[in-house]
């Protein structure tokens, strides 16, 4: 008796400790939406391409309206965005950032490495994979050698000449702030001549043993150990708190995600065609099966057109003399028809 109320009181524990339950078992914790600071990602675009610093001006105080005054060439003169009126002045900084921001990637070309990119990135090496393995499966049901193999194309991951990656450091402090959990400082450690690794530590309730290590490979940069860290930190956090981060390509990945389900719907129907191996479709949410069916109701009916009556068919007149011609006038006598000449209608 006292084993099996052990047993009980530590699954009860364990539970608690993974911050779930009866009820997170049916239904998880809502999503929360965090932004990145576009200000601080500004700042990073105005250093790499050695513009003048923005500033920014309070230009209605009740209001909290913002304006932001870049200057990107001293011979075009200035150029004005406003964030708009809102109840918060960090808010209203944020958003002429963001604007400003955009502005400027559109203008010179930048391309930007956020989180968002990365998802991107994956969506489609995945998808990749998968056209391989269909490919693959289809080209065993031809005959070798008569039809070519199509291969699909590698996809384009190189980086562009002006490339700008985020601040996950900034990124790791903006969660920390949002989630309220403790989380010790970048710890760096140097193994040998080029080579260094970071770590940090997070303690959370929502994890099992109350802390967690997040490490870093071991790289030559120490600044790249630091960024490799905070990554790992952010993607944990996002994770164990159910967040989604705001970044400037947040909502690209939408399409990215919708081809890959398809390309490995499309990879499961090939395999059950040529192995008779039939997998579970787990469709997106995006493409839930509500979507997928077509309405039936008068309501979502697609009018066909109503096109007009065809013209009457008007029979063509045959010539009346070619019955005549073809029937004998008159009757001859078998014996009197070597006596009389007649003309002979064929």
């Amino acid at each position: 008796m006292f084993m099996v109320l052990l047993l009980v009181l530590t699954s009860k524990s364990y539970e608690l400790a993974m911050g779930g339950g009866a009820d997170s078992a049916v239904a998880g914790p809502e999503t929360r939406k965090v932004s990145i600071s576009f200000s601080c990602l500004l700042q990073q675009v105005v250093e790499y391409l050695k513009i003048p610093q923005p500033a920014y001006y309070l230009v209605d105080t009740r209001k909290n309206a913002v304006k932001l005054v870049p200057e990107t060439d001293p011979s075009l003169g200035f150029y004005v965005y406003e964030g708009g009126p809102a109840k918060k002045v960090g808010e209203l900084r944020e958003r002429a950032a963001e604007n400003v921001f955009r502005s400027l990637r559109m203008e010179y070309n930048i391309q930007v490495g956020d989180l968002t990119s990365k998802k991107i990135k994956k969506l489609q090496r995945c998808e990749f994979l998968y056209q391989i393995k269909r490919i693959e499966l289809e080209s065993m049901e031809r005959e070798a050698g008569k039809v070519p193999v199509k291969w699909p194309d590698v996809p384009n991951q190189k980086r562009c000449k002006k490339y700008v990656c985020i601040d996950y450091m900034d990124v790791l402090r903006t969660l920390i702030v949002e989630t309220k959990a403790r989380v010790s400082p970048v710890e760096t450690f140097k193994l040998g001549p080029a080579k260094f690794i970071s770590w940090l530590t997070i303690y959370a309730p929502s994890i099992a043993t109350g802390m967690e290590c997040i490490f870093s490979a071991v790289r030559a940069d120490c600044k790249a150990t630091k960024q490799e860290a905070a990554k790992r930190a952010v993607d944990f956090l996002r994770t164990a708190y159910n967040l989604d981060i705001v970044d400037l390509k947040y909502g690209n990945g939408f399409y990215a995600g919708i081809k890959c389900s398809l390309a490995r719907e499309s990879y499961l129907a090939a395999k059950e065609r040529v192995l008779g191996i039939q997998g579970a479709l787990h469709l997106a949410p995006f493409l839930g099966e509500d979507g997928c069916i077509t309405p039936k109701s008068v309501a979502h009916r697609i009018l066909t057109p109503t096109l007009p009556p065809p013209p009457p068919h008007k029979a063509r007149a045959r010539p009346s003399f070619g019955d005549r011609l073809s029937q004998k006038p008159f009757s001859v006598p078998p014996e009197l028809d070597n006596l009389f000449k007649r003309r002979k209608f064929d």
